[in-house]
C-alpha cells in the first residue's frame, strides 16, 4: 500500500487537550447516559491512573466498557458523533492540526495511534484526514456490542507490535517515520520511528530519554 514513511500521531494529550474517553464518560454522565454511581468509580479510576498509581489503563477499561454490552454499534456512533461536536472539537491543540496538515502537505500518510477505543479514534481521523488509526477494539457480535475489548487494550508494548505489524503490512517505512506522542508509555513506540518527537514533555519524561535522539515540542490550544 505504501512504499515511504508515515506520520504516528497519539491522541490524547498529544493532538487533543485532555483524555477523550474520560472527556466521553463525563459527557455521557452529564447528559443522563450513565449513573452518578459509575461515574464516580471511573472517575476515581481516570485520577489514579494520571497519578501514576495506576500504570495500566487496561483496568481501567475492564469498568469504562462494561456500559456498552447490547448496545448497537451504530447507537455507540451517534453518541461519539455527538460528543465530538459539543465537546471534543474544541480540545484540539492548534499547532499539532497545523503539523498534521504540513505533512499532509508532503504527502506523508498520517496515522492515529491510540488506546482510546475505535469509534472515537476514528471520528478523530476524520476530523483530520487522517489515512487510519490503529486503537483498541470493542467486542461485537452482529453489530451488538458485548461490553468487552477485543484481544488487549491498545498500550505499551502492545501498541508497538501492532504499529509494527501494521508498517509491514502496509510496506511502511520505520526508518522515514515520524512519532508524536506524551506519555511515558510511549517511549518504546517513540524509538520505533527515525523521527519521535515528546509533546508536552515534563521534567520527569525528559529525564527517561536523556541520551535518546527525542525532539520534544509544546502544543498549544
Amino acid at each position: 500500500m505504501y512504499n515511504q514513511g508515515a506520520v504516528f500521531f497519539d491522541v490524547d494529550d498529544t493532538l487533543i487537550k485532555g483524555q477523550s474517553q474520560k472527556l466521553f464518560i463525563n459527557y455521557l454522565w452529564k447528559n443522563g447516559f450513565v449513573s452518578s454511581l459509575f461515574y464516580v468509580r471511573l472517575m476515581v479510576w481516570f485520577i489514579l491512573y494520571r497519578l501514576h498509581i495506576v500504570k495500566d489503563p487496561s483496568m481501567i477499561a475492564k469498568h469504562a466498557f462494561g456500559f456498552l454490552k447490547n448496545m448497537p454499534r451504530e447507537k455507540l456512533s451517534e453518541l461519539v458523533d455527538l460528543f465530538f461536536d459539543q465537546v471534543l472539537i474544541h480540545r484540539f491543540y492548534k499547532n499539532a492540526i497545523l503539523i498534521i496538515k504540513e505533512h499532509q502537505k508532503n504527502k506523508r500518510p498520517i496515522f492515529l495511534v491510540s488506546n482510546a477505543f475505535d469509534t472515537l479514534v476514528e471520528r478523530v481521523s476524520l476530523h483530520v484526514n487522517a489515512d487510519g488509526s490503529i486503537a483498541t477494539k470493542l467486542k461485537e457480535s452482529d453489530g451488538i456490542l458485548t461490553g468487552d475489548i477485543d484481544g488487549i487494550i491498545n498500550y505499551g508494548k502492545a501498541k508497538v507490535e501492532r504499529v509494527n505489524e501494521f508498517c509491514v503490512k502496509n510496506n511502511i517505512s520505520l526508518e522515514n517515520s515520524w512519532g508524536y506522542a506524551d506519555h511515558p508509555s510511549d517511549i518504546e513506540f517513540l524509538k520505533l520511528v527515525k523521527n519521535p518527537v515528546v509533546v508536552n514533555a515534563d521534567k520527569d519524561f525528559q529525564k527517561r530519554v536523556k541520551g535518546l535522539n527525542f525532539s520534544f515540542i509544546q502544543f498549544y490550544k
